[in-house]
Parts: structure tokens; C-alpha cells; sequence
């Protein structure tokens, strides 16, 4: 003979926890092993040793009904099969909300400081990370010049002739000429134009590697006083490479959703918004994990001037669902 013990009919579940499925299994030969059987599929491997039972883990495994039972064999190859119990997998309520929220405001903050000014610090906390958008510098955040945040590449001369004139430089360093804007490459021992239709261009040149690129100030909130935010973190170490006043300040949403997926056990739900995206959003070995916005139209993460363009990577995460928001990046 052979009963199920556990878990009993009825039973109900959420997915991606763990269930012990347990049976009692008895034969006047002696019992060999006991499968047991998810809707009339194999459940893992025979378990040859009493007692008898197996762990099933539920994540992947559909909301519904579904059908658990076993099927005892004996020593001679005889078989008999236990009454099935039905039990409900109900799927686990997604994190909807875990400190995500919009700030943008504006603010001004001095060459070498790392003191930002805002009108008011409400919605900002010590932990969080901020982005002071490109756009209010004497370059306007335009190409060729420096941002609040500094450039790519980071290093400048304020001449070409200065410049081109320094060649102790590692192999395969960027630098860039303030006075023309325009990116070098140190190749070989000597150096190459990266923008195209010059002299001594590397290969045709490149437009987008060509001239300097601004960047926006990224950096993370290590005090509060008053309204004024001190920022330490991020490539600058929170401190401005210009003067800027009334630039654009954004709540960077990237690390706040990024916890988000850490902590959540089987999916995240955002609610209506525009988010702030400064950095990479990571989802990684999260089998059957749902990302999910509110309405393709009502979720918005996006991409401040300045900053890597917003994206997703999702990895090791087979059947995992990301749907019903709208990721813009700063491509346009």
C-alpha cells in the first residue's frame, strides 16, 4: 500500500517556496522505491529509502491546480499508486514598492565642491544617489566641452599643440584638446585624430568618439544639511568638475530598484511614474522573476542627459517576464 502524508489535499502553496512531499509506502515483498509525480510527471529521482519524500520547489511552477501523487514498486517489479492530492500554487504578490519614489528638483553646486544646494532636500535621504543633469554649464552640455560631471575621456589639455606635444602617454590612452574639443587616441607611439576628415585620422574616424562628451555629475548622498546634500561615490568622488546653477538634480532610481529585484522572491511590480535611470538595472538567477510596470504608458524609466544610456541586463534567469513599461534612453 502507499498514501500520500504530505502536504494534504487542499493544500495551497506560493510559488517559489520549497514544499516536502512525503508518503507512506508498505509491500509483503518490500518496497524498492517510491517516485512521486507532479500533474503525472516524474517529481525529481525514486527515493529507494524510507521514509519516503522529496523537496519540491515551486519556483516556475504555474498558479492553478495541480495534481501530486506516487507510485510505490516493490522488489518484484509490482506497482501501485497513491491517491493524488490536489494542491493550489498561488503566485507570490510581487513587491510593488520598497523606497521608489520621483525627486527632481534643481540645484548649484561649484568647481571642486561637493557641496550640492538644492531649493529644498525634501525627498532625498543620506544612501541615496543623485544625478546633476548636463546642460547648465558654460558648454551648455554640448560636445567638445566639459560637463558638471567631466568628460570622456577624462583627461585634457588646454591646447591641441599642448597636446600633441606630450608623448609620455600609456598605449591606448584618450585624451581631448579643450580649445578644439577633439578626442586623440596614443597608439604605437604616436598620436591619431578619433573625429573623421582630419590628418592622421585613426582608420575613417569615428563622430561620436571624435569630440569630448560631458557628463553629468552621479554621485552618492553622504549628509544633509538644511538643503544643501553632500555627495561623495561615483566617478568623481561627488565632487563637480564646473560651476554649474539651476541644473537639473534627479533621485537616481537605479540602486532603489536594483534592491528591489535583490529582496523580491518571485517578481517586482512599479508603480506609475517616470524613474530616473543612471545606471544598469540587473536581473541574474532569477528563474521564472516577472519585472513589471503598471501600463506601458503610466511606467517610465528613462534616461537623464549625461549619464549611460538606460538599460536591462537579465541573466541566468530562464522564463523570467519583463513587461508593460517604457525604458528611453538618452539617445533621443
Amino acid at each position: 500500500t502507499i498514501s500520500l502524508t504530505a502536504p494534504t489535499s487542499g493544500t495551497q502553496v506560493t510559488a517559489g517556496t520549497s514544499v516536502t512531499v512525503s508518503g507512506n509506502a508498505s509491500d509483503n515483498v518490500g518496497v524498492s522505491g517510491v517516485q512521486f509525480k507532479l500533474d503525472g510527471v516524474n517529481l525529481g529521482t525514486e527515493d529507494t529509502t524510507a521514509p519516503y519524500s522529496i523537496v519540491w520547489n515551486t519556483t516556475g511552477v504555474s498558479a492553478g491546480a495541480h495534481t501530486l501523487t506516487a507510485v510505490a514498486r516493490d522488489a518484484v517489479g509490482n506497482t501501485m499508486n497513491a491517491v493524488a492530492v490536489t494542491v493550489t500554487v498561488t503566485s507570490a504578490q510581487p513587491v510593488t514598492s520598497t523606497g521608489l519614489r520621483t525627486v527632481v528638483t534643481t540645484g548649484s553646486i561649484s568647481a571642486n565642491s561637493n557641496q550640492l544646494t538644492l531649493p529644498s532636500s525634501a525627498g532625498f535621504s543620506v544612501g541615496d544617489w543623485v544625478i546633476v543633469e548636463i546642460g547648465k554649464e558654460p558648454g551648455q552640455g554640448m560636445r567638445g566641452t566639459k560637463g558638471v560631471g567631466g568628460t570622456w575621456p577624462s583627461q585634457s589639455y588646454a591646447t591641441e599643440a599642448q597636446l600633441l606635444a606630450d608623448k609620455s602617454q600609456p598605449d591606448k590612452s584618450y585624451r581631448w584638446a579643450e580649445d578644439t574639443g577633439e578626442v586623440y587616441w596614443w597608439l604605437g607611439g604616436q598620436w591619431y585624430n578619433m573625429p573623421p576628415n582630419r590628418p592622421n585620422t585613426f582608420f575613417r574616424g569615428t563622430y561620436y568618439m571624435g569630440k569630448a562628451i560631458p557628463r553629468s555629475l552621479q554621485a552618492k548622498v553622504t549628509a544633509i544639511s538644511g538643503n544643501t546634500l553632500t555627495l561623495g561615490g561615483g566617478p568623481t568622488n561627488g565632487f563637480a568638475k564646473v560651476t554649474v546653477s539651476g541644473a537639473n538634480v534627479y533621485l537616481d532610481a537605479t540602486p532603489i530598484i536594483n534592491k528591489m529585484i535583490v529582496d523580491a522572491p518571485s517578481g517586482i511590480t512599479l508603480p506609475v511614474g517616470n524613474f530616473p535611470i543612471g545606471g544598469t538595472i540587473w536581473i541574474s538567477g532569477r528563474t521564472g522573476f516577472t519585472f513589471s510596470g503598471s501600463g506601458k504608458d503610466q511606467t517610465k524609466l528613462f534616461s537623464p542627459k549625461g549619464v549611460p544610456s538606460a538599460q536591462m541586463e537579465i541573466s541566468l534567469s530562464p522564463n523570467a517576464l519583463v513587461k508593460d513599461f517604457t525604458l528611453h534612453g538618452n539617445f533621443g
